[in-house]
């Protein structure tokens, strides 16, 4: 089939872990989301992963530090608030719940 153009929409429920120095700190994963995978701000390492992965599977995987946010990304976990670091290492886990293909594209 290919990889799908990234205009397309995906369903996902996903978790993303970093490194905050040695500790590994792992994000629960959050509720089913749409994400447009053209829209800017998406890692790159969380893109190419989805771009792999068909809808109904999970997988995990890691990026490199380019793979990152290309920016420090202010989060909520439990209420605590925190920061991803720019072009950091990242590890997701995702459940692909749908793809909508072309959907943003007009």
């Amino acid at each position: 089939m290919g990889y799908p153009p990234l205009e397309d929409i995906v369903q996902v429920k996903y978790s993303i872990s970093y490194y905050e120095g040695n500790k590994l700190r792992v994000l629960p994963k959050g509720e089913s989301e749409a994400m447009w995978l053209g829209r800017p701000g998406i890692p790159k390492g969380l893109k190419a992963g989805l771009l792999k992965l068909k809808a109904g599977e999970n997988g995990t995987w890691d990026c490199n530090p380019e793979g990152g946010f290309e920016r420090e990304v202010e989060l909520v976990d439990g209420g605590e608030k925190f920061k991803i670091p720019a072009k950091s290492k990242l590890h997701f886990d995702v459940d692909l719940e749908k793809v909508t293909l072309g959907a943003a594209s007009n």
